[in-house]
């Protein structure tokens, strides 16, 4: 799932959870057909890095939009291509707190039921 619109940002989170950046910076993302969304009907892009990008992990499933821990093979591979956070670490009642003071601000849920939101 993705806001309409934003196949950029699908293409680039898609590849970052792949691990397919590698920690190259990304340096173009455009659609593949005439580098407009109306000449391309199936949101086709192209993802464009500084660097050569590895080579992907075969998979045997179905991929989708999802966040990207499906089809993962297990957490340890995950969590060896996270890099560390830098920064000041967010204290515990702040992130304790996060769900309750964001669904506090998600007004058209309580007509559909049916929103996501991000904080």
């Amino acid at each position: 799932m993705r806001t309409p619109g934003h196949d950029f940002e699908l293409a680039v989170g898609f590849c970052h959870n792949e691990g397919l950046l590698a920690g190259q910076p990304v340096v173009e993302v455009k659609y593949c057909a005439n580098g407009s969304a109306a000449a391309s009907a199936f949101n086709i892009v192209t993802v464009s890095t500084g660097g050569r990008a590895p080579e992907p992990t075969p998979r045997l499933a179905t991929t989708t939009s999802s966040c990207g821990f499906c089809g993962t093979d297990n957490i340890d591979e995950l969590a060896a291509m996270l890099a560390p956070v830098e920064g000041d670490p967010v204290e515990w009642g702040a992130l304790a707190a996060g769900p309750e003071d964001l669904r506090s601000m998600q007004e058209l849920f309580d007509t559909t039921g049916a929103v996501h939101a991000a904080g």
